[in-house]
């Protein structure tokens, strides 16, 4: 896709053998905690993620993405959706209070 500049982060269960990105470009994080890096990116992108994110832990989550650049592209769960341990952090509810006070533009595909 022509995209070089990249960083994935995810908790440190994720095998490095699984990863579809170069090994030197993943950090380990808890996740729902606030983390930093020393920069920023152009578009923030939390694949499969968000649904994942203890209630507790959503407005830790919202400002570490926030903090990461200012765009953020944020797939999550649809309202009632089926799988495994998927908490249901639709944007509209829990995440949706998490972002309160963020300035967003929400669409919706359906």
């Amino acid at each position: 896709m022509g995209i070089e500049d990249i960083i994935g982060i995810d908790g440190d269960h994720v095998g490095r053998k699984s990863l579809e990105i170069p090994a030197e470009r993943f950090l380990t994080a808890d996740l729902g905690q606030i983390f930093r890096l020393a920069r920023q990116f152009d578009l923030v992108l939390p694949l499969e993620v968000a649904e994942h994110i203890p209630k507790e832990c959503a407005k830790a989550f919202v400002d570490s993405l926030t903090r990461l650049g200012p765009v953020i592209l944020f797939p999550a769960a649809i309202l009632f959706q089926e799988g495994n341990q998927r908490r249901k952090r639709t944007v509209g509810g829990l995440l949706g209070r998490a972002l309160s006070g963020k300035r967003i533009c929400g669409d919706c595909l359906t």
